[in-house]
């Protein structure tokens, strides 16, 4: 009865290594030091979300500690759909700065392919028609693939980059298998629970701690009414 989700499994498992990979890569081409190349791409970002209906974007300033992890990983830190929803723009600025080698060509059509992924869920209806599920198991393979390809490129050159992750596991398993018995995960996706586990923080600290069980239930349950 537990299947892989979107939310924690691609979003926050797989596209937030892609993209950060793709952007940590592309830095230099937006300045002259770390600071000036920071801001360069968050204006690229926000001119992103200018050009597109953009509803979950990144909060607040984007700095370095936000592109990679404390052990100078390569992991973007957002919120699931606005990782999600950069992706497009991983995928422009590869094409732009695709300079023809085999490894920009990998990193591109990996953030192409993750970018089809999105598009089929989003495209689809509850359940794939035949060629949308055969592009799905496609890609269950492609992305991957063409990723241990760049994380092997990365560790023969002794650079922390392209970080192979057990959730690059489960989003072959969403696609080579889940979606084909339970369909298009866009219709059962966790969003709206993490959204209910946020308001329902909010409820319990206005709870004192030795009722917060019964009084933080019955606030929620005033609350669903009241909407």
């Amino acid at each position: 009865m537990i299947v892989p989700d979107v939310l924690h499994a691609i979003d926050l498992g797989v596209s937030a290594h892609i993209v950060a990979n793709v952007f940590w890569e592309l830095l230099p081409q937006f300045g002259r030091n770390q600071s000036e190349q920071v801001k360069a791409l968050q204006q690229l970002i926000k001119a992103f979300y200018s050009r597109n209906r953009v509803a979950s974007r990144m909060e607040g300033r984007l700095t370095l500690d936000r592109i990679r992890t404390m052990s100078s990983w390569p992991k973007l830190k957002a919120k699931a759909a606005a990782v999600r929803n950069l992706v497009p723009l991983a995928a422009e600025l590869a094409a732009q700065y695709n300079s023809g080698s085999l490894h920009d060509k990998r990193r591109l059509a990996l953030a192409n392919d993750l970018n089809e992924f999105y598009t089929l869920l989003g495209n689809e209806g509850r359940f794939f028609s035949a060629s949308a599920l055969a592009s799905v198991q496609r890609l269950g393979n492609s992305v991957p693939i063409l990723y241990a390809h760049l994380a092997a490129e990365a560790f023969h050159s002794g650079t922390k980059a392209w970080k192979l992750v057990p959730k690059f596991h489960l989003y072959q398993h969403l696609c080579l298998y889940q979606a084909a018995f339970h369909g298009n995960p866009r219709f059962y996706w966790t969003y709206a629970d993490e959204d209910m586990v946020g308001a329902m923080v909010e409820v319990a600290q206005s709870c004192h701690p030795s009722t917060m069980a019964p009084i933080a239930m019955f606030k929620w349950l005033v609350l669903q009414f009241q909407q």
